[in-house]
């Protein structure tokens, strides 16, 4: 923005100001709505508490649509500009507690998609998945195909970054459709970026490179720093995945050029600044390295604390040890693996640990360096397995919709062919052409009905050997960590017992904890133990000891009538189903029963909360965890029934023939 065009800017503001102090009623709050589009964001007119005022003033005089739609704004710019999600969940959160009825679609598809954001940025993926979701609902209701493929757009990123990578490149290919339909140039640029952040989380970095490398070209020619500015921080993150540092060092000097000159410079150059001193001091260039941590220096506030505590404390152990005080870089690491501890990240833990092997072995700490190289392998071999189930899950996914494309060009090329060929008929043939249209019509329904069979039948097939790879590389990880991380973790365990550091202590046994969590959470080992009736009975004694609702249960013993898959998927359709209520119904009871009958298992789960509406769910296929428990209940064979309405709870009926 030039100098005059600030200028004007400041007098209209001062203008609109001086009028809002001498109105009130109807006409101050259209002043206030307008001034809040005239900074909108500009943190220097004091965007943030112009808003807050605009929307406690529209509460008191009871509009709605206005104190919604402000809030929703508020919500974006704290998440997206400020860099404060957590504070924008909470504004969220208090207005929700207002129960306010809104019925404008569009009002409400953009506040459920900042929420959704805020949600998503503060770590709650699986919430922000639930609002993106009604945010999509009400984008469609409102007849606004940029938002909705905007809304699809940020579900796929929340689903990739939950490791549902097949759901995720689907609704990516969603979104890219409405994209090009409405011809959104920028969503098109964003559907792309998240396509190469899906092919960098299952590792494919040569495809992410390609399709980031387009998207800087067109970027780069629109001056779009919007774009650029992730885009080369994504780029960035991708050199240290293939270790190459000079690269990633261009990347990174290109994304910082770009971030001081926006309007988000708080939020990205802190994150760009730590990324370089650590990348100098891997390729030990110190004196560069002493330049950005003397930029650091000059704004710790902004550069060192809160949410950059992480990446300045990993930056600062590699820029110590480059200088060869590998004592301070040894402490270092050691405290970022306790704050990675308590985060579950695996793969941050994963590079410590590679990081304090090399510095003790510096020190000729051979016994140390051995551990912590021993740990980093075996994470890294998880790391690499569950890559490879991504890899295959998406190459299958990409399959059959390459597949299905397929079968779409064929049959509009049959249809073309029959075009032509009936209009090169003469008029002596007719009749004779119509006995062959019909006959050929006939015959081409009955292969299109063949094929849709045979078509039913892959997919079964697919649902089902996706189903089997996951649980078999879940129970793989589930043992690996059980046998190797949590073996040492036990054995860490006995010696701080024996040391008596209580917060080393607490540390190694909430760590192995939290490992056995995860284990359980892969793979329900309960089931082998004890059985599928006791391992349901311990699953809902579980969730009734950490939620509030009251859990009632009935089970007729069924551990010699299931098959051993079908006791599998049966325990997955009973942990979805729960997790469910305890998520979204808002139940204050729930009854668990199962029924042992002369030719079926009949299995219930049915809860007094909040209900939902199923035909909606199911028509608009919203939710992915309704369409896993068809899909399960499917490959076993079973029929399953499912009945809710808003306000009148849920049953859900499994009848499983043994």
């Amino acid at each position: 923005m030039s100098y005059s065009q600030e200028s004007e800017l400041s007098l209209n503001v001062q203008k609109l100001n001086d009028e809002i102090v001498h109105t009130e009623g109807s006409r101050k709050l259209k002043l206030l709505d307008s001034l809040t589009n005239l900074i909108q964001y500009n943190s220097k007119f004091e965007y943030e508490d112009v808003v807050r005022k605009t929307i406690e003033y529209a509460f008191n005089l009871d509009s709605l649509e206005i104190a919604t739609r402000q809030t929703s704004k508020l919500i974006f710019y704290m998440t997206n500009r400020a860099g404060k999600p957590y504070k924008a969940r909470l504004l969220f959160e208090r207005f929700q507690k207002r129960k306010i009825n809104i019925e404008n679609d569009g009002i409400l598809a953009n506040l459920y998609c900042n929420a959704g954001d805020s949600y998503f940025f503060s770590g709650d993926i699986e919430k922000s998945i639930s609002l993106y979701e009604k945010a999509e609902l009400h984008s469609k209701r409102a007849n606004d195909p940029n938002l909705e493929g905007k809304v699809i757009g940020y579900k796929s990123d929340a689903l990739a970054k939950l490791g549902k990578f097949a759901e995720a490149s689907i609704s990516l290919s969603q979104a890219e459709e409405l994209a090009i339909k409405t011809n959104d140039t920028t969503n098109i640029m964003s559907i792309k970026m998240s396509r190469a952040n899906l092919y960098s989380r299952i590792g494919f970095f040569e495809e992410a490179k390609i399709v980031r490398d387009e998207i800087i070209s067109i970027a780069e020619k629109r001056k779009d720093t919007a774009i650029l500015i992730p885009a080369y921080g994504n780029s960035a993150l991708d050199n240290r995945r293939t270790n190459s540092y000079y690269e990633r060092i261009k990347n990174l000097q290109k994304g910082l050029s770009y971030a001081k000159t926006s309007t988000q410079k708080d939020v990205y150059v802190p994150k760009f600044l730590n990324y370089l001193l650590l990348s100098y001091a891997l390729v030990d260039s110190l004196e560069k390295a002493r330049e950005v941590l003397k930029e650091i220096d000059a704004n710790p506030e902004r550069n060192k604390e809160g949410d950059m505590s992480g990446y300045y404390s990993e930056a600062l152990m590699h820029y110590e040890f480059s200088l060869g005080n590998y004592a301070k870089a040894i402490s270092l690491g050691n405290e970022l693996l306790v704050a990675l501890g308590r985060k579950s990240d695996f793969s941050s833990s994963s590079l410590t640990h590679k990081f304090l092997a090399k510095a003790y072995k510096k020190v000729n700490n051979d016994e140390k360096a051995y551990y912590h190289h021993q740990i980093y392998s075996e994470i890294q071999d998880s790391i690499i397995g569950l890559q490879n189930v991504r890899a295959l899950t998406y190459y299958q996914t990409l399959y059959e919709t390459e597949k299905r494309d397929a079968i779409i060009e064929s049959q509009i090329a049959e249809i073309k062919i029959l075009d032509i060929e009936n209009e090169i008929k003469t008029q002596w043939i007719i009749f004779g052409g119509i006995v062959s249209l019909v006959l050929f019509t006939i015959v081409y329904l009955i292969r299109t009905k063949q094929f849709a069979n045979k078509r039913h039948l892959i997919q079964e097939e697919f649902t089902q050997e996706l189903f089997k790879t996951q649980e078999e590389e879940r129970k793989r990880l589930a043992r690996d960590l059980h046998d190797s991380v949590g073996q040492k973790l036990m054995l860490l365990t006995k010696k701080t017992k024996i040391s008596a550091d209580e917060s080393t202590q607490f540390l190694a046994s909430s760590t192995l904890e939290e490992l056995r969590n995860i284990s359980r959470g892969l793979h329900p080992l309960n089931i082998e133990r004890f059985g599928i009736t006791k391992s349901i009975e311990l699953l809902v004694n579980q969730i009734d000891s950490l939620t509030s609702i009251f859990f009632t249960q009935q089970m007729d013993n069924i551990d010699e009538v299931l098959s051993k898959e079908a006791k599998v998927h049966l325990y997955r359709i009973v942990q979805e189903a729960l997790n469910n209520i305890v998520k979204h119904s808002e139940a204050k009871a729930v009854m668990v029963s199962c029924e042992k009958q002369e030719n079926i298992v009949e299995f219930k789960v049915v809860d007094n909360g909040k209900g939902f509406d199923y035909k909606e769910k199911i028509r608009f296929g919203s939710s992915f965890g309704m369409q896993s428990l068809l899909e399960r209940a499917k490959v076993i064979g079973s029929k399953i029934n499912i009945k809710s309405s808003p306000n009148h709870g849920t049953e859900i009926k499994l009848s499983i023939p043994i």
